[in-house]
């Protein structure tokens, strides 16, 4: 199950500005797995403000990596407004006799090779982060960050609200791929 929770105060940031919209956390999994004694990195999902910009996401709840079981933790965002964004994940420590078998290969040589937590593809931009995620320097162009195909009805629906001030761009992924919409300001695409 996957859930999703805003909650916030609606109060003005530091820059003076009414916020009452909490973060956005750049995850497309919400179910991780891994082995006993074999932490996960979590370090690579960012969250994005669409006032704060760039965001550090919290794992927030118990993970005992020595001790095989289902655990579900929460990633957590929050605002210099107070508005927080969390997201439920599921995290799986497996036992080594319970690891995942790919049936393409042979099971008497399987070994175990946990989700890459970085991009294995030659023409990503950064093989430091996952192919499917955003990289954190595209992120600071944007105001605001629509995932998906409709994200572009929503990106255009603020460019409206805006008095028409405003451009909706595509956002690529780490390895090119579509990933959704990113909404810049008439004053951000003089200065480039």
């Amino acid at each position: 199950m996957v859930s999703l929770v805003l909650s916030g105060c609606a109060i003005h940031n530091l820059d003076n500005t009414f916020d009452e919209t909490g973060p956005f956390i750049n995850l497309e999994k919400y179910e991780f797995e891994t082995t006993i004694g074999q932490k996960i990195d979590f370090s690579n999902i960012t969250g994005y403000d669409d006032v704060d910009g760039l965001m550090p996401v919290y794992v927030v709840g118990d993970i005992n990596y020595d001790q095989a079981g289902e655990y579900y933790p929460v990633l957590s965002c929050t605002d210099t407004s107070e508005n927080e964004t969390t997201v439920g994940i599921i995290v799986k420590v497996l036992p080594a006799s319970e690891i995942p078998v790919d049936p393409s290969t042979d099971t008497e040589t399987q070994e175990y090779v946990p989700v890459p937590s970085t991009c294995d593809k030659e023409d990503a931009e950064d093989l430091a982060y996952p192919c499917n995620v955003v990289l954190p320097s595209h992120l600071e162009e944007y105001l605001t960050i629509y995932p998906g195909e409709s994200g572009k009805q929503s990106c255009e629906k603020t460019v409206l609200y805006q008095s028409g001030e405003g451009t909706c761009k595509v956002i690529l992924a780490n390895d090119g791929t579509f990933w959704g919409y990113g909404l810049t300001f008439a004053e951000q695409e003089e200065e480039e």
